[in-house]
């Protein structure tokens, strides 16, 4: 049953990913590009805010029965499903029409692939790229100039999302596996803190500090008040919930003043910059993790019970340490998570989105599933002596520096690669100081290729928030 709940699970949440940003675009292009912005931006808003309310309270009742929780979520969704039935009336909805898409791609490459062999087409620059051979104006060509190009931009976009696989990796650990794991093992309780004993390790290990083989036996503290209450470490995942409901509102601004002092928020620099924060979150998750052996080194192990299992803690490190960890990474979901779905939205042909979101989160996939190998891999790479040690066990603190490391290093080679190659990561799709006062807004209707046959920037580049009339 356990398989089947999680099979269902990842049907629904597939089906709702891929379809709901597409459908959400849609009820707010009528708006015009103000509306469509202003709905990525709350969708994100409003999916952390329930996120903080998953975390926070249903994490509660969960630590009171388990039973409890799974009610309370179902209850949620039933709830959510009825509520979106109520407005299927006042929705617009989009016929998705006749044409196989995965076909019309498939067949695109093949009479490129048979022009490109059996015909011999002048080098009169008409030809760019492999799919110009499928156009219609050669001999042998069978489609038009929209259709090839709707071809090539899904290429281009595939690209992107291959380029965004080793984020997801990292934010896999970040998340939802081994931030988790280490506030196991912090100091859950805060109300009885026991001061560190000087006899409980050995002069060796005290010496060796956090490189100190903590397998070994390390004598326990033993609190002299049982603890009232404790931080449900699942919890703490909230703030990075937290940090982006009260950042995202702000994030315009920052933008505007950036856009004042010469800096434009082009779309590699924001998800550049989100890399980078993912890597700082890395960095603080790996000092707190060096100092959190460092302090069992010191002072001995606190056995602790969270759900009726026992986890080997830091004594003296509150698990609220982590706060600052889970803060840089909801500051990175804001730049490169919001950054991203919007460019695959604004990119994508206009008969290709449910496909381009499903590729989207496909990616997303890949990379957690990158994620979840990589450390189990780490977890069995040395001895374990007992499943509450494992993480004393392993040089965590040296896990995540290197995937500081790596998330940095790839950050630049990122950059690198959106300059060699055409992926359209130039274009700024937030509104900034110099488009902020432009008179004359774009079509609601346009689309971002009507707008570069036009010789004008694309729609994306024209996004309007604040004293805008559409």
């Amino acid at each position: 049953m356990l398989y089947i709940g999680v099979i269902l699970v990842g049907i629904g949440a597939g089906t709702v990913r891929t379809n709901l940003l597409s459908f959400g675009g849609d009820q707010a292009r009528s708006g015009g590009i103000r509306s469509t912005h202003r709905f990525f931006t709350g969708y994100y808003w409003s999916l952390n805010l329930g996120a903080i309310l998953a975390l926070v309270a249903v994490a509660y009742i969960e630590d009171l029965k388990f039973f409890y929780g799974f009610i309370v979520a179902g209850s949620s969704l039933l709830l959510s499903f009825l509520l979106f039935l109520l407005g299927k009336k006042i929705y617009i909805e989009r016929s998705p029409g006749a044409v196989n898409v995965f076909k019309v791609v498939y067949r695109i490459i093949c009479n490129a692939y048979y022009v490109k062999r059996n015909s011999t087409i002048p080098d009169d620059g008409t030809v760019r790229n492999f799919l110009d051979y499928a156009n219609m104006e050669h001999e042998g060509g069978e489609f038009n100039v929209n259709q090839i190009e709707d071809v090539r931009r899904l290429w281009k976009l595939c690209k992107v999302f291959l380029l965004t696989i080793p984020y997801w990796m990292c934010y896999s650990q970040m998340v939802f596996s081994v931030f988790l794991l280490q506030g196991l093992h912090l100091r859950v309780h805060f109300d009885n803190l026991t001061a560190c004993p000087s006899n409980l390790t050995t002069s060796t290990i005290k010496a060796e500090g956090a490189g100190a083989n903590l397998c070994l036996n390390i004598s326990y503290i033993e609190p002299s008040i049982e603890s009232k209450f404790l931080i449900p470490p699942a919890s703490l995942a909230a703030f990075n919930a937290i940090f982006i409901v009260l950042f995202l509102p702000l994030i315009q601004k920052c933008y505007r003043f950036l856009s004042k002092k010469g800096i434009e928020a082009l779309t590699w620099r924001r998800l550049w910059l989100g890399m980078l924060l993912a890597s700082l979150a890395l960095s603080a998750a790996g000092l707190l993790e060096y100092f959190r052996r460092k302090n069992i080194a010191e002072c001995g192990l606190f056995r602790q019970v969270i759900g009726n299992t026992y986890y080997d803690a830091s004594p003296g490190i509150s698990v609220l340490w982590q706060i600052p960890q889970y803060c840089l990474v909801g500051a990175s979901e804001v730049f490169f998570v919001v950054t991203g779905i919007e460019y695959a939205y604004f990119e994508s042909p206009i008969n290709m989105q449910g496909i381009v979101m499903g590729l989207l989160w496909l990616a997303r996939g890949i990379g957690n599933l990158i994620g979840i190998a990589l450390l189990y891999r780490f977890q069995y790479s040395e001895n374990i002596l007992s499943s509450s040690k494992y993480l004393d066990c392993n040089r965590f603190d040296w896990y995540f520096f290197i995937l500081a490391i790596f998330m940095l290093i790839f950050s630049f080679i990122f950059i690198c690669i959106s300059k060699c190659c055409d992926l359209s990561l130039d274009s700024v799709i937030v509104e900034t100081h110099q488009n902020r006062n432009n008179s004359e807004p774009e079509s609601a209707s346009a689309t971002p290729q009507l707008a570069r046959r036009r010789g004008v920037r694309p729609l994306i580049l024209n996004l309007q928030l604040n004293n805008l009339s559409v």
